[in-house]
């Protein structure tokens, strides 16, 4: 058999055919990768929106509430609670784990639940807390001065108030800023987290260092310019301190000139004080070349006119140009000092006197210091009354009247000024010599007294005031009978009973306040009273009606009680009276035995001195009895029997019966 191959232009055919069979289908397959992989991200979308509803229905307390309002939850969140396997989601698109954002609004009555591919971070800017800082914000600090830092507050998308925390300095809280550095430049950050949309906001607050205060030059410990004497018989200019300091703590160039000479006339010293950022101060002492005369004290001040719980300090004030040696004396030239300031801490003469760098000395002034207290006033008596300062005295028990608080107290170096009063030994306030409680307490107070001079005394002991006016309710009570089925009565309730009757459980409820002290019991509608029994027991015939009222440790009665009827009857009624007549109620008197043709009409009445009757029986042998159901009762032939009649009271109690025979023949 031939075998035959193909030939150049077949194979060239072929080629072409399948080149071109390429290029018509790899685009197609290409579109339709692209779109699979589409669909499979719009898939895995639409599970992060229903994992996030799925969340919230687990976290219903957080789902936003306000149209302006939206929640924002991350993939990882989603992991964290199980509603996805994992937080590390692929984008199909481009191989790419999803770090995108699922928001939820409100819509409607509904929610609504979107994906982004943009952070919760970016997105949620939007809806972040914004700070603000409070009062005037000063950017720039001078050197070496206390900071106090700035308050910031923060509101959420909705308007509420959230905690911002800070400054913080690179990461750490700041206590206090050093300022001891011109130049430096901090970066304070504040911060605020709204919990409810998992939002953090930061904002910087740029503070920098700076210098614009002027040295301070100081000549002879004054920062201002004057005037020096100079004595005509110095050879040379006395010496003057001067001292130059900055805030910056750095050195200070100065620079001095003189126009001063020694005779007599004036001259200046100029001190001229800059620093290394430009702060410039100047200082002129003016120097006078004159003869001096002895010195002289102009005034003295400081003694108080008010008495007062500290020493006084007494400042002498002395003639001018007496140049920078001046001493003082304030016991009369026994000793000196440099300061023209002393502190004196006793009453008496003070005798002052100054003198001059050349020992010439000046007069005697004498200051007679009389306000000054330094001890303690006594501790005050406290007397307690009730009602009035005239009052009986009270001893700190329950009371329903006013209390009147009277004050007394001596002080040996002023006198008393006022007292004061505290119910816990700390906190006083100011009250007068008298003082009255008229309002509900249960308080122990403390007292001191108040001198001139402001000095207290020690705290008195604890002094109880228990004031109660309180209304009280009427007590109740338990009124129960041995002979009722249900063993109790009504209270103000009338019944009688033939058992024995019990009060018991008098009581009233009261909250606050003094407790019940005792209760009261009054048998004649309230005009007298005495102490109560717990429980009273009855087992006598009687009618008796007894009132309660209940009476507190403060002396506050009640009104009286409902009443407790105590009607007991154990007494039989009586025999009934019968009347028998013949031919109704117009017969003749039928006398028990005689035999009558007519019929006999009888008529009953029984007396009970308790109760009262309430029905009559009738029997015609004694054992079996029918009620009679009126007080008359008509009875016809022929009969012949005995007839037996009988009263029962309202509680029971049954009388002895009557007796009589009837005869009746037609």
């Amino acid at each position: 058999m031939n075998k035959k191959g193909f030939t150049l232009v077949e194979l060239m055919v072929m080629t072409v055919a399948a080149v071109m069979l390429t290029v018509y289908t790899i685009p197609k397959v290409l579109d339709v990768l692209d779109t699979s992989k589409d669909e499979l991200y719009k898939t895995q979308v639409s599970i992060l929106e229903k994992s996030a509803k799925d969340y919230y229905l687990k976290h219903t307390e957080e789902l936003p509430e306000d149209e302006k309002d939206a929640r924002f939850l991350t993939i990882d969140d989603l992991a964290k609670e199980n509603m996805i396997e994992s937080s590390e989601m692929i984008d199909p698109r481009n191989d790419e784990i999803m770090n995108g954002c699922i928001v939820t609004k409100p819509k409607g009555k509904d929610y609504s639940y979107t994906y982004t591919e943009e952070s919760c971070s970016i997105v949620n800017q939007e809806y972040a807390p914004k700070i603000t800082f409070k009062g005037k914000v000063k950017k720039k600090i001078e050197v070496g001065s206390d900071y106090e830092f700035v308050e910031a507050g923060a509101k959420d998308i909705l308007g509420e108030k959230l905690s911002v925390s800070g400054p913080y300095l690179e990461g750490k809280l700041l206590t206090e800023l050093d300022t001891d550095k011109v130049g430096k430049k901090y970066d304070l950050e504040y911060r605020v987290l709204d919990k409810k949309r998992n939002i953090k906001t930061t904002k910087k607050l740029p503070i920098q260092i700076v210098d614009t205060e002027p040295p301070v030059i100081r000549v002879n410990g004054k920062t201002k310019s004057f005037t020096y004497i100079q004595p005509l018989s110095l050879d040379a200019l006395e010496p003057f301190d001067v001292q130059v300091t900055d805030n910056s703590g750095e050195e200070v160039d100065l620079e001095v000139t003189s126009t001063v000479s020694h005779i007599e006339g004036k001259g200046t010293i100029t001190y001229l004080a800059k620093d290394q950022y430009g702060n410039i101060t100047a200082l002129v002492v003016t120097v006078q070349v004159k003869e001096t005369n002895d010195p002289v004290i102009l005034k003295v001040e400081g003694n108080p006119t008010k008495v007062q719980n500290k020493g006084t300090k007494l400042t002498v004030s002395k003639t001018k140009y007496l140049g920078n040696n001046v001493e003082y004396s304030f016991d009369g030239g026994q000793t000196w000092q440099k300061e023209n300031t002393k502190e004196i801490l006793e009453n008496g003469v003070v005798s002052i006197q100054i003198r001059d760098m050349f020992g010439n000395t000046s007069e005697i002034w004498k200051e007679n210091i009389t306000t000054i207290d330094l001890e303690k006033p006594e501790v005050p008596e406290v007397q307690l009354l009730l009602s009035g300062w005239r009052g009986k005295k009270y001893d700190g028990n329950w009371t329903n009247q006013d209390v009147y608080v009277l004050l007394n107290s001596k002080d040996q170096d002023s006198s008393i000024d006022y007292y004061e009063y505290s119910k816990d030994q700390v906190h006083f306030k100011k009250i007068d010599r008298r003082m009255y409680f008229e309002e509900y307490q249960n308080q122990m107070y403390y007292f001191r007294s108040v001198d001139m001079a402001g000095n207290r005394s020690d705290s008195t002991s604890g002094y109880w005031i228990r004031i109660d006016q309180s209304t009280l309710q009427a007590p109740t009570f338990v009124l129960s009978s041995s002979a009722l089925t249900d063993q109790s009565l009504v209270a103000g309730e009338k019944k009688w009973t033939s058992g024995d009757l019990s009060i018991t459980q008098i009581e009233t409820k009261k909250t606050g306040g003094s407790p019940i002290s005792h209760y009261e019991i009054s048998s004649d509608g309230g005009s007298s009273w005495e102490q109560a029994d717990p429980s009273y027991y009855f087992n006598k015939n009687m009618k008796q009606v007894y009132y309660f009222r209940s009476v507190d440790q403060a002396g506050n009665k009640s009104e009286k009680s409902k009443a407790a009827y105590i009607y007991i009857d154990r007494g039989k009624p009586s025999t009934p009276q019968v009347t028998l007549k013949q031919n109704n109620k117009k017969g003749r008197t039928y006398v028990s035995g005689t035999t009558v043709q007519n019929p006999i009409y009888m008529e009953v009445l029984s007396v009970d001195s308790g109760s009262g009757v309430d029905y009559y029986q009738y029997s015609f042998d004694g054992v079996t009895w029918e009620e009679l159901k009126k007080e008359n009762m008509t009875f016809k032939g022929p009969i012949q029997t005995q007839l037996y009649v009988r009263a029962i009271d309202k509680v029971g109690n049954v009388s002895l019966p009557y007796q009589a025979e009837l005869k009746i023949i037609q």
